[in-house]
């Protein structure tokens, strides 16, 4: 089976500072692309194997990126998530979440346990890097 690495995008949602000046970006589909002052696209349009718009969850990530490579994982295959960003883009957010979200970490990880009680294990082991 040959695999290939995923790139997926989450946009982050406006701060307030930045709601005066209205999106910078555009998804569609699976594209994203700049808009200019004028809110026209503007530049190259940048395609990726998911992205997900600024309104998206962190329940809608892992239902479309993470609980496949989790459900692969509890069958012995290798996979590894991680978030890259700039500072305040949602990095933390996304893997971790909040009081009123839960992050892909935690959402992984409750499936991985989901999977080992339908199957009633009881000494699995696993590795979490942070």
């Amino acid at each position: 089976m040959s695999d290939k690495i995923q790139v997926a995008i989450k946009v982050r949602p406006l701060v307030t500072r930045e709601k005066d000046v209205g999106e910078f970006w555009r998804v569609d589909g699976n594209a994203l692309y700049p808009l200019n002052i004028d809110k026209q696209p503007s530049g190259e349009i940048f395609a990726y194997d998911h992205v997900f718009a600024n309104n998206s969850t962190n329940m809608e990530v892992f239902e479309k990126v993470v609980k496949p490579l989790v459900n692969r994982a509890v069958k012995g295959f290798n996979a590894t998530i991680f978030a890259y960003g700039q500072t305040s883009s949602g990095k933390t957010h996304t893997m971790l979440g909040d009081q009123n979200e839960a992050g892909i970490t935690q959402l992984a990880v409750s499936s991985m346990f989901d999977f080992m009680k339908r199957l009633n294990l009881k000494d699995e082991t696993g590795k979490v890097i942070d």
